[in-house]
């Protein structure tokens, strides 16, 4: 047997058992939840050894590595996923316990679900692996700020943190080093990251005699330590206008390393990184040093939600159908015949992956922009100045793809496109949200993104990265409808508040749920009813 066979089932063998310690440490407790840390790394373990056995049959030409194997490994690796989620809803979300398990058995529901219908291995990275970096970057969040916090002192955060951190380095490096025939050295390096996290959820240093009773007092402690180092912090002390600046100076650098130093514009990955990573800074930063300006900065909330997610979808559907579908239609109508009108339906096997990639995209951008800039902006200048310098900032954030795609008046409409869109983002959040929900501009933004990159009507197949038209005739159109609409949208948005739609829709409501009565027709009755025992009527007093 080749050496890498046998280091490769040694390790297997070694992680199947520490998931076996990880099930009787759940076993053992008093109080048993499916979503405990114990038996969710223990699963994550067993999935990962199970993961191995499969990656070394191959290797020892027992079997070949065919699209169906990929498969079953895909299956295996839900067991990494579905506990990863159930890890991180536990520790965030606990007083919804009862959602738990339905949010788990959905995402394994649509992780079989492509795995089977999924075509190639290519298609299945695609659809597994964003949701697998969203959740080890959630778990590597949530360690490192439950770390800095002290809380969860039932496990060991520091060492999480490190075992996650290897974890990541792990899977970094598998492709290069498999191809330099070193495949071994990633499973070695998982087998360690679940060795620390063993050590870290048994955490043999907690003090178990502390009893239940002293627990309030010493929580209490924990949240006032954690209160004076957030006064103490830096993070916490700032202004908000250095901070705003600060964080968008990092995702400039995140966006310039991967469109042009890595080139991800070009791969699936469609730079991805420079999306997640700056959105994890900013929710880690506010969620830890700055937890009371979550709501009135980022935007982050439900407040009339209903009436933000349908603007959304209204927004949406001006952008899309009336300024992008619009200009098509009006060019082929009425400028050129023969133009070719269809409709094509593009990227479908990467809608799952695509959508993801909007959301996450269209967040970290209204958060930053419209919440952390324009807010951090007003901090020195009146509302209005703020929100055209932040809608500057955000056109000029798309410059990069005119040096991308090399078109010079397209990239120049679309910065002045993205600047206004900006500028009305920021106009709805100050003003018609009165700066306490981003929830419709996100919507807008996603669902616009989305199906701008998906849904196409004519000849304009679109390419990875901004959609612009190639046709300057269709260009024209397409913005004098943009300048034409978004003035009325500007001004409703400056008129109105969101308490107004709400008004709206109650009274709408009321019309159809409650209908006014018809007037009565019938003749009124000739004569009271007359109780014969007592002489009175039973029904109204007689005159």
């Amino acid at each position: 047997m080749d050496i890498t066979v046998a280091m490769g089932f040694l390790v297997a063998s070694m992680t199947a058992m520490l998931a076996i310690y990880l099930f009787r440490s759940w076993l053992r407790q008093d109080a048993r939840l499916y979503t405990d840390l114990p038996l969710m790394f223990g699963v994550i373990s067993f999935a990962q050894a199970i993961n191995m056995l499969l990656q070394n049959l191959p290797r020892g030409g027992w079997v070949e590595p065919t699209l169906e194997l990929f498969k079953i490994r895909a299956f295996v690796i839900a067991g990494t996923a579905v506990p990863l989620l159930g890890v991180v809803l536990h520790i965030w979300l606990h007083k919804y316990q009862k959602y738990h398990i339905r949010a788990m058995i959905l995402t394994a529901t649509y992780w079989l679900v492509t795995t089977i219908l999924a075509p190639s291995e290519m298609v299945i990275m695609i659809l597994h692996i964003p949701i697998l970096l969203t959740l080890m970057l959630a778990m590597l969040v949530t360690f490192v700020i439950t770390w800095r916090t002290g809380r969860l002192n039932e496990v060991r955060s520091d060492v999480l943190v490190l075992a996650l951190v290897i974890g990541v380095i792990g899977q970094g490096i598998k492709a290069p080093l498999t191809a330099m025939g070193l495949e071994i050295v990633p499973d070695i390096l998982s087998m360690v990251m679940m060795t620390l996290a063993t050590i870290g959820l048994s955490n043999p240093w907690f003090k178990m005699s502390k009893s239940r009773d002293e627990r309030p007092s010493s929580k209490m402690a924990q949240e006032s330590t954690t209160d004076e180092t957030n006064q103490l912090s830096p993070l916490a002390a700032m202004n908000l206008l250095p901070l705003a600046v600060g964080l968008l100076s990092l995702a400039v650098l995140f966006r310039i390393i991967d469109v042009f130093v890595l080139d991800l514009g070009n791969t699936w990955i469609d730079i991805l990184p420079s999306k997640v990573i700056p959105l994890a800074i900013i929710l880690t930063v506010f969620w830890r040093y700055r937890p009371t300006e979550i709501r009135s900065v980022l935007g982050i909330s439900d407040n009339n939600l209903r009436e933000h997610v349908l603007l959304g979808i209204f927004i949406f559907a001006v952008l899309f159908f009336v300024i992008d579908v619009g200009a098509v239609l009006i060019y082929a109508a009425v400028l050129d015949s023969s133009y070719p009108l269809s409709l094509n339906l593009l990227h479908l096997e990467l809608a799952p992956y695509l959508l993801f990639f909007f959301l996450v995209n269209g967040i970290m951008e209204e958060i930053l922009f419209r919440g952390v800039l324009q807010q951090g902006m007003k901090t020195r200048f009146t509302a209005n100045v703020s929100i055209a310098i932040s809608a500057l900032i955000f056109g000029l954030w798309h410059a990069c793809w005119v040096l991308v795609t090399g078109e010079i008046i397209s990239g120049v409409a679309l910065v002045v496109f993205s600047g206004v869109l900006g500028g009305f983002f920021g106009v709805y959040y100050e003003k018609f949200s009165a700066g306490k929900s981003l929830m419709a501009p996100i919507i807008a933004h996603t669902l616009f993104n989305f199906f701008n990159e998906t849904v196409k009507v004519g000849t304009l197949q679109g390419t990875q990265g901004p959609d612009v038209y190639t046709n300057p005739t269709v260009l024209i159109i397409g913005m004098l409808l943009f300048l034409a609409v978004f003035p009325l949208m500007f001004v409703g948005a400056t008129r109105y508040r969101v308490e107004d739609v709400e008004n709206f829709l109650e009274s709408l409501r009321r019309k159809v749920t409650s209908p006014e009565p018809a007037e009565r027709t019938d003749p009124p009755l000739a004569a009271p009813l007359i109780t014969h025992s007592t002489g009175e009527s039973s029904g109204s007093v007689m005159s």
